[in-house]
């Protein structure tokens, strides 16, 4: 399916995709790219594949969900958490590949969750904002059941914003500590 527009899932939507690949454009690292999906409060993204022209992936604007989605190719981020403090963005049953910085960005505030999940070739699985202008902290992050493959950085937080993460169950093949 080649989108012209971002897909914006509204707020409460489930979104199945039927486990059709989806594109919309780019894919390389530039900033700035849209979303292939604009997830809104409450919303769930199901059983999609995200081919190479992955622009930014999905973005999260509060309480979120994403299951069973795969991303051939990361391109700039696979999903990117921007909800506020007391939101959680599960990530659920899937697959990343061939990202050449990071899998998962969390720019917002609240938790990541990631299980059930594999990753390859990617410089990191998940990291917290850059900066943090503007929205401090904290962040949580849970890993469990997750596999990586090539992936150099697990989990990158910023502890002076009171960031933490949890890793359970996880499996490193040519993988980062």
């Amino acid at each position: 399916v080649q989108l012209s527009a971002t897909q914006v899932v509204g707020a409460g939507q489930v979104f199945d995709g039927g486990n059709r690949r989806y594109n919309l454009s780019g894919g390389g690292q530039g900033e700035g790219q849209p979303p292939v999906f604009d997830v809104q409060e409450g919303g769930t993204v199901r059983n999609v594949i995200i081919g190479p022209l992955a622009a930014d992936g999905i973005h999260c604007r509060g309480n979120c969900t994403l299951n069973n989605v795969w991303w051939e190719d990361i391109g700039e981020d696979a999903a990117t958490a921007l909800g506020p403090a007391g939101t959680v963005m599960n990530i659920t049953c899937g697959a990343a590949y061939n990202g050449s910085d990071k899998t998962f960005q969390f720019n917002g505030r609240g938790e990541l969750r990631i299980s059930n999940f594999y990753v390859a070739r990617s410089g990191k699985l998940v990291r917290s904002c850059g900066d943090c202008t503007g929205n401090g902290g904290p962040r949580r992050i849970s890993v469990n059941n997750v596999i990586t493959r090539d992936v150099p950085t697990i989990v990158g937080i910023n502890s002076n914003f009171g960031d933490v993460a949890t890793i359970r169950n996880l499996t490193l093949n040519n993988s980062g500590t």
